[in-house]
């Protein structure tokens, strides 16, 4: 942790980094809670560059069998007051692979900020619905 703290070339202005919130895939492996707060702390110090971690939950449960201890990189970082993205997948967890069911969460520092970014996930949500697939077209037959 102290060498990525002291290398601040490494951490641009707005940067996104993508963290697997459990059941890192392709390795398998977990940082233990204590590791992920060491994580914690990283993320902490580099968000004073507005650097914003991105998390991929798309095993939730898989990892320890539990949906509530596999959320705990998660949970971490909104005590800790971080701002982040989360994006959730239920295509596995619910035996729904083919239907591409998920979810984007943002924790924000603020309700100003909150209200930003509802505003472009609106926006984008827009677009993605004007275009889906043919599931519920397959569904009426």
């Amino acid at each position: 942790a102290e060498t990525v703290r002291n290398d601040n070339s490494r951490w641009h202005q707005k940067d996104l980094s993508f963290c697997f919130g459990c059941a890192h895939n392709p390795t398998g492996t977990d940082p233990t809670p204590e590791q992920w707060a060491k994580i914690a702390d990283v993320f902490s110090f580099i968000q004073e560059k507005n650097h914003i971690p991105f998390f991929d939950v798309a095993y939730q449960g898989f990892a320890s069998g539990s949906l509530d201890e596999d959320a705990t990189s998660v949970r971490l970082f909104a005590e800790r007051g971080m701002e982040f993205f989360v994006a959730q997948s239920y295509s596995k967890s619910l035996g729904l692979c083919a239907e591409r069911i998920g979810a984007i969460n943002v924790v924000c520092s603020s309700a100003n900020a909150a209200t930003s970014v509802r505003s472009q996930l609106k926006r984008i949500a827009a677009y993605v619905l004007e275009s889906t697939g043919s599931w519920g077209e397959d569904c009426g037959k």
